[in-house]
């Protein structure tokens, strides 16, 4: 019975080592594939043959850009007519927009929580390896005492 909890102990914290190394190592992955991907929809928006969703998008990416005070995927260069959720003035074309790029915006949002979750991961990761090691060292003093 405890081989059988620290078997499954050691899997749980094996899928924890992995979860830690996913967040900590893959978050330039994450500003890379946010930028990419809003990149891509300003350009769908400024197509000369935008989706019928393309309104719903720009929706979201004005609602984006005004909240967090950023413009683009990572300049305004990327907006043929720079939009009024970009500039600080809230007007269409403005000069001075917002000099954050999104996904550098989005990823700082997140930045502290991922710092938090990671750290969970990897202390809740140690008290896993102990567990394994303390039921493996109880299971040995059952095999060599016999149970008490």
């Amino acid at each position: 019975m405890l081989l059988t909890f620290a078997t499954l102990a050691g899997f749980l914290f094996v899928i924890e080592l992995a979860a830690a190394y996913i967040i900590f190592v893959t978050q330039n992955e994450f500003v890379r594939l946010l930028r990419l991907a809003i990149q891509h929809q300003i350009a769908a928006i400024e197509d000369s043959n935008p989706d019928p969703g393309a309104d719903d998008v720009m929706q979201s990416l004005n609602k984006l850009q005004e909240s967090l005070m950023c413009c683009g995927g990572v300049t305004a260069n990327e907006w043929n007519t720079v939009p009024a959720s970009c500039c600080p003035s809230g007007n269409e074309g403005c000069n001075d927009p917002y000099p954050v790029g999104c996904a550098e915006a989005t990823f700082d949002l997140f930045k502290g929580y991922l710092v938090a979750s990671g750290s969970i991961t990897t202390l809740l990761c140690i008290i896993e390896l102990m567990a394994v090691i303390f039921a493996c060292i109880l299971a040995h003093q059952f095999k060599t005492f016999g149970n008490v």
